[in-house]
């Protein structure tokens, strides 16, 4: 019997205990590193969970709710979350969260690390290679169609509110206003990498960019055309200004990726342009349609993006690209020819 009010004497004194670190952290009486090291954190299996970007703390703390990581109160936790100030530091991604009270769950919070996943965009990406990013990975898994993939692109859900007023509105031109390059998302999904890039394209380059939807969408073409023609980004800023300067005089842009991107849309890869090829009845081959292209090639990067908002200012309206993928500018049609005839015979 001695052994029973023993057991009850703890028990109530450890739940008094409890009461007292919750109610003197809530007033922060004590600090509440003091009751970390004094109570010590939930044990037990944890429940994972995902919060996404721009998700504010009452969604979090119900979303944590209906996932049974809060046992008690969701608007608890919420309150815990704002008395720690964690609500206007919590980072996205996939946390390992151990179900308990409100109060334990944020103690948890306020150390607990996400884990994020990278995932990345290549520069000169095309609509036709965009799922591959996707269909390589388990975390997608076999059941996905390209298409689905693909059809997020559209989702104005996703983009910066600031974007929408000057983003095309097919997927061939919303794809080049995703910036290349590697992001850490809280998962990998289409709809984590097209929030990801679509903001990072609007920080870098959003305020440089003409409010005029058809400037906008002028850019992201030449842009997408330079990012296929150079290998080497120091020549980026003068092929635009040879893209300009045919526009100007107008000239037929005769350019390879181009065709190449027109072949592609018939299901047939080229690894290089013959004369043959050029005779493809279709908007993009440039060879025999007048102006650009009737949407984006591809993602450009960063560079090619800055090198069609600053053109290099020449004369030159010719190059032929060189064994090691450098080019040689001309001015003159016969001068282009003789750099052909050099390139050939090297």
């Amino acid at each position: 019997m001695k052994k029973i009010y023993i057991f009850t004497f703890i028990s109530f004194f450890l739940i008094f205990c409890t009461s007292a670190a919750i109610l003197l952290a809530w007033q922060r009486k004590i600090p509440i590193e003091f009751w970390d090291s004094v109570l010590p954190m939930p044990e037990g299996q944890t429940n994972s969970v995902l919060i996404r970007p721009n998700q504010t703390v009452a969604e979090i703390a119900k979303y944590f709710y209906d996932e049974g990581v809060i046992k008690d109160s969701a608007r608890d936790f919420s309150r815990w979350l704002t008395k720690f100030n964690i609500d206007r530091r919590i980072i996205p991604g996939r946390y390992e969260l151990i179900p308990a009270s409100a109060w334990d769950v944020a103690r948890q919070m306020r150390v607990a690390v996400p884990a994020s996943e990278a995932i990345t965009i290549v520069p000169g990406t095309n609509i036709y290679s965009f799922a591959n990013i996707f269909l390589t990975s388990e975390d997608i898994g076999s059941s996905v169609k390209s298409e689905d993939i693909v059809g997020e692109i559209l989702n104005n859900s996703i983009y910066p509110k600031q974007m929408l007023g000057l983003i095309p509105q097919t997927k061939e031109g919303r794809l080049a206003f995703l910036l290349p390059d590697t992001y850490l998302a809280a998962e990998v999904s289409p709809e984590e990498l097209i929030r990801a890039a679509s903001e990072a394209w609007w920080n870098k380059l959003g305020k440089q960019i003409p409010d005029d939807p058809k400037e906008a969408k002028k850019l992201a073409i030449i842009a997408s055309l330079i990012e296929r023609e150079a290998l080497w980004d120091e020549e980026r800023p003068k092929i635009s200004g040879v893209i300009y300067n045919r526009l100007r005089k107008n000239m037929l842009l005769q350019i390879d990726a181009a065709v190449v991107y027109a072949h592609l849309m018939k299901g047939r890869r080229l690894t290089r342009v013959l004369y043959k090829d050029l005779e493809l009845d279709s908007p993009y081959n440039l060879y025999k349609y007048a102006g650009l292209s009737p949407e984006p090639i591809c993602a450009p990067s960063l560079l090619s993006w800055q090198a069609a908002l600053n053109p290099e200012t020449h004369d030159y309206l010719y190059y032929v690209a060189d064994k090691d993928g450098r080019h040689i500018f001309s001015k003159t049609h016969s001068e282009h020819l003789r750099n052909i005839k050099k390139v050939r015979q090297k």
